[in-house]
């Protein structure tokens, strides 16, 4: 039953996109231009063929097909951020990604410049990423759980993945700076944003994951039961928090430039 459903998801998918294509192929066939009906026909089947390799390829081997360019249809789109693409390369490799061993570092490098290469990088971007995810642009890309969440929420073919190497765990905090004029009134919020309904109404609409007990048993099965939302333990045991690399973070800024600039 299930292979027939596919099966049919995947005839609607070319029987939509030779339509479309024929559409615009047939304009610009009418007005005598270049690159008329067949063109536009075969040019469009084949991204559609692509991107439907993507969708059924499975997400079970996520970090395999991070680095095997055979497994990627379309092309991956990393993290634009130093450490937060390294660590992807470190855990493949076996390492931490709080290594300061710099063998380790330039591995890592070597192994997303060599990835680069191939042509399996798409971009390298941050806050871009989870809309062209919804968009069908990449197969596959290293994001945070909440834009995962965010673009599942949008483009029900996405699902979110740790891959079974291990990935980084990460918070974010509210603080106040020694030198904020009003100490009291910072505490008065965050007391309110630490408040179970208004933490359950924060967590809903930024996707993230809540602390909160209160918020949690609010939000019930639906953010228990999430994966995305609320990672097994036996996946959170598997990461690692990143660890202050200030003694070492020229070593990750300078490889991390090599890969941006690699050819």
């Amino acid at each position: 039953m299930e292979y027939s459903e596919n099966l049919v998801a995947i005839l609607e998918k070319f029987g939509l996109a030779i339509l479309l294509s024929g559409v615009i192929g047939l304009e610009r066939q009418r007005k005598a231009r270049g690159a008329g009906l067949r063109t536009h026909i075969l040019v469009c089947l084949g991204s559609t063929m692509l991107m439907v390799l993507s969708e059924y390829l499975g997400h079970e081997d996520a970090a395999i097909a991070w680095v095997d360019g055979g497994r990627i249809a379309i092309g991956a789109m990393g993290v634009g951020i130093a450490q937060a693409c390294l660590d992807a390369a470190l855990k493949y490799l076996g390492y931490s990604v709080n290594s300061k061993n710099p063998a380790e570092i330039q591995a890592a490098a070597n192994l997303l410049i060599e990835q680069k290469q191939k042509g399996i990088v798409k971009a390298y971007q941050v806050d871009e990423t989870k809309d062209k995810m919804v968009a069908g642009e990449a197969a596959l890309a290293v994001v945070w759980s909440g834009d995962a969440q965010y673009a599942i929420n949008l483009n029900e073919d996405l699902a979110y993945v740790v891959p079974k190497e291990g990935s980084n765990v990460w918070v974010d905090s509210m603080v106040i700076p020694r030198s904020a004029p009003n100490p009291e009134n910072a505490h008065i919020f965050i007391n309110f944003m630490s408040r179970p309904d208004i933490a359950q109404m924060n967590a809903e609409y930024i996707e993230y994951s809540s602390p909160n007990a209160g918020a949690i048993e609010l939000m019930g099965e639906d953010y228990t039961g999430n994966p995305t939302l609320n990672p097994s333990r036996e996946t959170i045991g598997n990461c690692e928090f990143f660890h202050d690399n200030n003694d070492v973070k020229v070593l990750y800024d300078t490889y991390w430039g090599m890969v941006k600039n690699a050819k």
